[in-house]
């Protein structure tokens, strides 16, 4: 089959003191079909630097930029698409990986079709033991992804030039990742393609950057409710899920009119659940 991918393109993985999994994450980049890859190291101040020397002359597909303080995900990773020289971009976890062929299906709808903006393809869950949880797997439609929060970051590849309009939200400290991928789908073109390309790893390590801090997860599942607000209340399901989980955060934090507003309006939209004018398809 004849490749059409011409373009460089560039991964940027964010890491800190993760050198083992760095290593799997960085060889599954360069185990990709599609030859025309950089992989943008950001080194989020380590204590010892990530080394690259065992790759040999491979080394020179990687550019480790290391930040000069420690930074939140969303501001390391945009630090990431400042420093990439490709004109698409792919991001990786570095405690997940890559399957070989995610760059080259993508790259193939990019390069296909110039008003596509990003493209995406499927997720492999696995849990401790490598145990299977699941598939991330849905169409780019804001409603459903409100909802599922299906599309990871492991599987989609966006114009450099889509991310100068959408870059990530440097005020959020987690939800970061899907509110930036809400806005994309809500706003640009972009594509599904059904097929396995990642692997995104939540076996419950005691390294994982994940944890139940109540009172960040309040703060921006807030952001994430006031920015899509007319997309959560076009949708009742999508309503009462956003506005039980803020009720749930805000009583979590002991902020109890917070907690009780929020779950009137989860009652609320449960109440106009029969509403003819209430969109409840999917």
């Amino acid at each position: 089959m004849k490749q059409i991918n011409t373009e460089l393109v560039s991964v940027v993985i964010v890491t800190r003191d993760r050198p083992v999994l760095l290593q799997r994450a960085v060889e599954s980049v360069l185990s990709q079909t599609y030859p025309q890859i950089e992989i943008v190291v950001v080194d989020n101040m380590s204590k010892n630097p990530p080394d690259f020397r065992s790759l040999g002359s491979r080394i020179e597909s990687v550019k480790v930029v290391r930040t000069e303080s420690f930074l939140t995900a969303s501001a390391s990773r945009n630090y990431g698409v400042s420093q990439a020289n490709g004109d698409f971009i792919c991001f990786l976890d570095d405690d997940d990986y890559y399957l070989p062929n995610k760059i080259q299906v993508l790259a193939d709808v990019l390069n296909a079709d110039n008003t596509t903006e990003m493209a995406y393809g499927n997720t492999q869950m696995l849990g401790p033991n490598r145990s299977d949880l699941g598939v991330c797997v849905g169409p780019p439609e804001i409603s459903q992804l409100l909802y599922y929060r299906y599309i990871h970051l492991n599987a989609v590849m966006v114009r450099k030039n889509t991310l100068k309009h959408y870059a990530f939200d440097e005020n959020m400290t987690t939800y970061e990742d899907a509110d930036l991928m809400f806005r994309i789908v809500k706003h640009c073109k972009c594509v599904h393609v059904d097929m396995m390309l990642a692997v995104w790893n939540r076996d419950n390590r005691p390294d994982q950057l994940t944890s139940k801090n109540w009172g960040r997860a309040e703060s921006n599942w807030l952001i994430i409710c006031k920015k899509f607000s007319s997309d959560i209340r076009s949708n009742f399901k999508v309503s009462r899920l956003y506005y039980k989980k803020m009720s749930q955060l805000s009583f979590y934090n002991w902020h109890v009119m917070s907690g009780i507003y929020f779950g009137l309006l989860f009652i609320f939209f449960g109440w106009i659940k029969q509403s003819p004018n209430k969109s409840d398809s999917f």
